[in-house]
């Protein structure tokens, strides 16, 4: 998969394979809480850098959290927030 800068969000079929991506490289814990994903909390993609501050869909950019975790964050910057 090549490296995806757009700032658009791309299709559903699209973010699949993203998130697939992201548990091969990543694997199955949410970036902020180190807890397993399971079928409860099932990972949601999350921006390190915010869309809303510049940040883009580029793989560098992406983390998979909870999607309590990634609500929690809104869109604050990692050292903003206390997890």
């Amino acid at each position: 998969m090549g490296e995806k800068t757009s700032k658009n969000r791309p299709r559903q079929v699209s973010r699949l394979k993203i998130k697939l991506f992201l548990i091969l490289r990543d694997g199955l814990e949410c970036y902020w809480c180190s807890q397993l994903f399971d079928t409860k909390s099932p990972p949601t993609i999350e921006h390190v850098e915010p869309l809303s501050h510049g940040g883009t869909w580029a793989f560098s950019n992406l983390k998979l959290t909870h999607k309590e975790c990634n609500q929690r964050r809104a869109d604050s910057w990692p050292y903003q927030e206390e997890f």
